[in-house]
Parts: structure tokens; C-alpha cells; sequence
């Protein structure tokens, strides 16, 4: 017999049914409080039971969080590929939930924020600076009670510009995608601390 996904062992699912929102929520708890211990593939097992518990009724604010806190997980495990697809998923979900509620507060502003950042940090941890630039500066303006956003967007427009002047120089996006390695290394030893742990988190 399966846990109840609310109370565990204690009804195994006899006392109630819970409803989907019940059991996505209950799995996102899970798992944030895994990612606050740093055990990330714990996190994810429980972000994918969130996903999986999404129906046509969860709302486009909370398919964004998820995929948004599925990101985080797959970053946390080099998995950068799976890391930038949910986030694309997330920014999907966020940009929907804003067209639908069009001045809709800072709450929806700041989930999509967050599912932009989340797109930023995976396209840079994947090398494609331009376009984590591009992601960061949406992030920033979403939410501009996030220091941390503009300091990711103004940290990368250096070596963007840099990369757009290579790239027009030589006439190839091979050429931009080396320097990007190169660029990104020596542009690491000048972060901050501060920014440092605003990349690696």
C-alpha cells in the first residue's frame, strides 16, 4: 500500500483522496526542504512528483515554479541540458500567467523573474553568454527588488559585447563559441564574492 503523499503512512490513502494541488504541493515542500540540505537529487526525485502532478487546472504561476525549482535541481547535478529545458518550460508557463493577468502584482512578477534567471543560469552554466545575458536583463526587469538579477546582467554584458565584436569580426559563431570558454574564465576571477555565489548557487 502506497503512503498518503499528505500524512504518510497514517492512512495510506484510505482516510482522504487528496486532490492534485494537495500532492503538488506536499511534493514541493519535499523537495525545497531537500534543496536547503544540499541533497539535490532527493529534490528532484520529489520536483518531478510535482510535474507529474500537474493537470489542466494547475495554474500557469505554479507549473512555473516548479519547472523553475526543476532547473535549480538538474543545474545542481550538471544535467545542463535537462536544466534549460524545464527552464523553458517555466518562463512559457510564467509569460502565460502574465499575459492572463495583466498587472497581476509583484507575486507574478517575481515567479516569472525567477524563471528567467533560471533560463539565464543555465544557458551561462552551458555557455551561451549572450543569451543568459539576455535572459538576465528580463529577469532584472521583472524584479527589480533583486539586486542579485541586474548584478548577473551587467556581470555578462562585458563579455557579451565582447563575443558580438569577435563574432562580427570573424564572420563565424565557432569562433564566438571558443572565446566564450576563454572569456567566461578570465571574467570569473573578477566576480565578487557575492556574485560568485549568486552564479554557483
Amino acid at each position: 500500500m502506497m503512503d498518503c503523499p499528505i500524512c504518510g503512512p497514517v492512512c495510506g490513502g484510505s482516510v482522504h483522496r487528496p486532490d492534485s494541488a494537495e500532492v503538488l504541493a506536499a511534493v514541493m515542500k519535499k523537495g525545497d526542504a531537500a534543496a536547503r540540505r544540499g541533497e539535490w537529487s532527493q529534490a528532484l526525485a520529489h520536483y518531478y512528483d510535482a510535474v507529474g502532478a500537474i493537470t489542466k487546472r494547475t495554474g500557469t504561476g505554479t507549473v512555473a515554479a516548479v519547472h523553475t525549482a526543476a532547473s535549480l535541481a538538474q543545474r545542481k547535478l550538471r544535467s545542463l541540458h535537462s536544466a534549460l529545458r524545464h527552464a523553458d518550460l517555466a518562463t512559457a508557463a510564467a509569460d502565460a500567467d502574465a499575459d492572463a493577468n495583466t498587472g497581476g502584482g509583484a507575486i507574478s512578477a517575481i515567479i516569472s523573474a525567477r524563471a528567467h534567471a533560471a533560463r539565464g543560469a543555465a544557458l551561462e552554466a552551458l555557455g551561451l553568454m549572450s543569451d543568459a545575458h539576455a535572459a538576465f536583463v528580463r529577469a532584472a526587469q521583472l524584479d527589480m527588488s533583486d539586486p542579485r538579477l541586474a548584478a548577473a546582467a551587467a556581470r555578462l554584458l562585458p563579455l557579451r559585447l565582447l563575443l558580438e565584436r569577435n563574432a562580427e569580426a570573424h564572420g563565424a559563431d565557432a569562433d564566438a563559441d571558443a572565446a566564450s570558454v576563454q572569456l567566461s574564465v578570465v571574467l570569473s576571477a573578477q566576480l565578487s564574492p557575492s556574485q560568485k555565489a549568486f552564479v554557483e548557487q
